[in-house]
C-alpha cells in the first residue's frame, strides 16, 4: 500500500483574499487622512526649504564678505533664488545694487503653498551684509492654499538669525 504524505506549504486561495480585503479596509481608512495632511506637510517643507536658503545666503556673505540677497519671485510657483552684489551704484542704495547669479541652487515652492514676503519689504529681497547683518525684508509668510496652516520666518536685522514657526490653526 502506498501512502502519500501531503505537507501544507504556504497559504490557501481564501487566506490571500481575507488578507488582501483586510489590507483594502485599512487603506481605505487611511487615505483620507493622509490626503488631509498633505498642506500641512507641504507648509512645512516649503518653510523649511526657504529657512535653509536664507541660511545659506548669510553664510556665504559672510564667508565671502559679500552682500548675498534671497530674492522672491512671487507668482512663478513662488520661486526664490540666491544672489551676490555684483555692482554697487552707490554703497548707500541697495535698491540700485546690480545682483547676479551665485550658482547656488535656489527653489520655489509647493504647489499647495502661497509665499509672501512682502512685510517690511521695499524689493521682495532679503539682503545679507558681509557681516551676517539682515535687511530688506524681515518675514516671510507660508500659508497653504487651504489657509489652514501657515508657516512664518522671522529674520532678526541685527543678528541675521533665522527663526521659524509653524503655527496652529487660527493663530494668525
Amino acid at each position: 500500500m502506498i501512502f502519500f504524505n501531503y505537507k501544507k506549504d504556504g497559504f490557501s486561495l481564501i487566506e490571500l483574499l481575507i488578507v488582501v480585503a483586510m489590507i483594502s479596509i485599512v487603506a481605505a481608512v487611511a487615505v483620507p487622512g493622509v490626503l488631509k495632511m498633505m498642506p500641512r506637510w507641504h507648509m512645512k517643507g516649503t518653510t523649511r526649504n526657504i529657512a535653509g536658503k536664507l541660511m545659506m545666503a548669510r553664510v556665504k556673505a559672510v564667508h565671502t564678505n559679500s552682500h548675498h540677497s534671497v530674492l522672491f519671485t512671487p507668482g512663478v510657483k513662488d520661486s526664490f533664488k540666491i544672489q551676490k552684489v555684483t555692482n554697487f551704484a552707490t554703497e548707500d542704495d541697495p535698491l540700485l545694487w546690480l545682483w547676479g547669479d551665485t550658482g547656488l541652487p535656489g527653489g520655489e515652492g509647493s504647489k499647495d503653498v502661497e509665499v509672501d514676503a512682502s512685510l517690511g519689504c521695499t524689493d521682495n529681497r532679503i539682503r545679507y551684509s558681509p557681516t551676517g547683518v539682515a535687511s530688506g525684508c524681515y518675514q516671510v509668510s507660508i500659508i497653504s492654499k487651504d489657509g489652514k496652516h501657515k508657516g512664518l520666518i522671522t529674520i532678526n536685522t541685527l543678528g541675521g538669525h533665522t527663526n521659524v514657526e509653524i503655527l496652529p490653526i487660527g493663530s494668525y
